[in-house]
């Protein structure tokens, strides 16, 4: 899919601009309809799988294991990573598998690369989301806009597993550039390192390619689980974070983060995941490609992300003159489901690639007032409880309840609601504190209502 026509300012001008690269000395023209699907890609000297000059490509479903085989010799260019794409508009990364990256290299760094995935120059409106990546040398994720820039691209319910083989391999790297990274979202991804090999990672080191430049970069929501290195966050103005759950065993990693981040909605306290151990690695095997699962990542009810979460924005949309009317409307949508297919129905999300289902009476808590049960029973609700002393004698089914005047004022609605069954007959008596005449006044709409007029207080004036 490489072509000559591909020069643009995105990608960093011509092959005679920069010297280096293969864009070739023609105008950018992207090979459209391209899908790759349900490869097994393995134990390759350079990248897994890169599309290059596409446009609305879709990579789905692939196993790369161990590329950037580092028992090759590559040394002409060892910057190579597993699942990443070059000078391509609105690519679409789901349902991959990246791992062993460099695996032959377990404890020194190879290159700057040997991540799982890459936002690399040349791209925009790139999404990588419902991937898996675990044991890979580097980490998870890689910005890197070299002589060009790489805009409006989303990283979201991604979960990375004991990457980092190596002290101070970075979570994220946050890279400049000529124009930069520009307009990137990074959200709801968990990202767990504690059992890497004892490898201290960097949460989000800055890179510099080419240039300063770093604009509109955010991230938000995510989970960073594991000992980090100190002072190992981007602090640049153009970066910023909100409502991550970060934890270590050591305390290093909240520590960094606190320092550094100015997230006043962190969250600083174990994410409770459901088991650690069970992750599997994905598989071929008579042509057909198996991926590996991450179900130990899930979080429990109880978990300080529930709810956590600020709400999912929009699509970047970074525009920029220096880009010279490159940059085409980025149409991702904001997600419907999670990392395990979970609807993301209830307006709050959950901090990390996990949201919580709330379906049974105990997970979802109503608010103060009348409410209903499954079975279509009233209830009345106070402090997100049923409060029986409303409602208990309704449902144990008594045929007639007697309640004071002062205490029916209290729960007007659920009597109405009541009034509309054939059972109980809710009728209000004077209490201690006097006769408000409530319980007459009742009375009679009850006589009306069931013979057509007040036979009982007609004559009364």
């Amino acid at each position: 899919m490489e072509s000559v026509w591909a020069s643009r300012k995105l990608v960093g001008g011509t092959s005679s601009d920069t010297g280096y690269q293969n864009a070739g000395n023609s105008k950018w023209i992207g090979s459209s309809n391209v899908t790759i699907s349900n490869n097994y890609v393995h134990d390759v000297a350079g990248d897994g799988i890169v599309p290059i000059n596409t446009t609305d490509a879709m990579v789905e479903y692939n196993l790369v294991d161990n590329s950037a085989d580092s028992s090759w010799d590559y040394s002409a260019n060892p910057n190579h990573a597993a699942i990443w794409s070059w000078d391509s508009n609105n690519v679409t990364f789901r349902y991959n598998e990246a791992s062993n990256t460099s695996r032959h290299s377990v404890g020194s760094a190879v290159g700057n690369d040997s991540m799982a995935f890459d936002f690399d120059y040349g791209v925009q409106n790139c999404v990588y989301e419902y991937n898996y990546s675990h044991d890979n040398l580097g980490g998870f994720l890689m910005l890197c806009p070299g002589p060009g820039a790489t805009v409006n691209n989303i990283a979201r319910y991604n979960v990375s597993v004991n990457d980092g083989k190596y002290d101070g391999a970075p979570v994220i790297r946050m890279g400049t550039g000529k124009y930069g990274s520009l307009g990137v979202q990074i959200y709801n991804n968990t990202m767990y390192w504690e059992n890497n090999g004892g490898y201290t990672m960097s949460l989000t080191p800055d890179s510099y390619w080419e240039g300063p430049n770093i604009k509109e970069v955010s991230v938000f929501n995510n989970i960073f689980y594991g000992p980090a290195k100190a002072d190992s966050m981007s602090t640049k103005e153009g970066v910023t974070y909100s409502n991550n759950l970060v934890y270590s065993s050591d305390g290093s990693a909240e520590a960094v983060y606190e320092a550094l981040a100015n997230d006043a909605h962190a969250v600083y306290a174990d994410p409770q995941f459901a088991d650690v151990t069970d992750y599997t690695a994905g598989s071929w095997t008579d042509g057909q490609t198996t991926l590996g699962t991450a179900e130990g990542f899930r979080i429990a009810k109880t978990s300080p992300a529930v709810d956590a979460g600020m709400a999912i924005p929009e699509a970047p949309a970074y525009t920029d003159d220096a880009l010279g009317g490159e940059l085409v409307a980025n149409k991702a949508e904001i997600p419907s489901v999670d990392y395990y297919g979970n609807a993301l129905t209830d307006g709050t999300p959950d901090i990390g690639a996990n949201e919580i289902v709330k379906t049974t009476d105990e997970d979802v808590k109503p608010a103060d007032g009348l409410g209903m049960d499954k079975d279509g029973n009233w209830f009345y609700y106070k402090d997100g409880k049923v409060d029986t002393a409303y409602t208990g004698l309704a449902a144990n089914e008594y045929g007639i309840i007697y309640i004071t005047e002062a205490m029916a004022a209290e729960c007007e609605k659920i009597i109405e609601k009541f009034q509309e069954q054939l059972f109980p007959a809710v009728i209000r008596i004077p209490g201690v504190s006097g006769n408000t005449g409530d319980g007459v006044e009742g009375v009679k709409k009850s006589v009306e209502q069931a013979v057509g007029s007040d036979i009982l207080f007609g004559s009364e004036t």
